[in-house]
């Protein structure tokens, strides 16, 4: 697990003014789900593959990310949603910039993929779109 790497995300994701504007608070920001009864939309970040990178000597990681919006499609959620997954991708696909805690440090970030996914629950329907994201980091 790139626990390291967490804190990066948060504060990137946080830190962004025209993102969290976008959502229902400037710290609507968690790792692998939101808290019960979260107020929409909120961003979602987890791990979703890779891991420690051992064609090098020393600690090396690339993680995989998927980091996602999901708005409530009553309250124009399709439409935020689309637009909070852009600004994602446009936060993460830049020159390597960010220390991380114990020592790590990202060596490239980049936009490798794109998803948008409708789901109905209780009559509901919730839109869920994002990114997926490469981080690479050094110790």
């Amino acid at each position: 697990m790139a626990i390291h790497q967490d804190s990066a995300i948060y504060a990137l994701l946080t830190g962004d003014s025209t993102l969290t504007a976008l959502l229902s608070s400037n710290t609507a920001v968690w790792k692998n789900q939101a808290p019960p009864g979260s107020a929409m939309p909120y961003v979602i970040y987890a791990e979703s593959g890779g891991g420690p990178d051992n064609r090098f000597a020393g600690s090396h990681e690339d993680v995989a990310f998927s980091i996602k919006c999901v708005a409530d499609n009553d309250a124009n959620g399709l439409l935020t949603a689309e637009t909070a997954a852009a600004r994602i991708g446009a936060i993460f696909n830049r020159p390597a910039s960010v220390t991380m805690g114990d020592s790590w440090v990202e060596r490239a970030t980049t936009v490798t993929g794109q998803f948008s996914y409708a789901e109905t629950m209780e009559k509901k329907t919730y839109t869920h779109a994002g990114r997926i994201i490469r981080l690479r980091a050094d110790k």
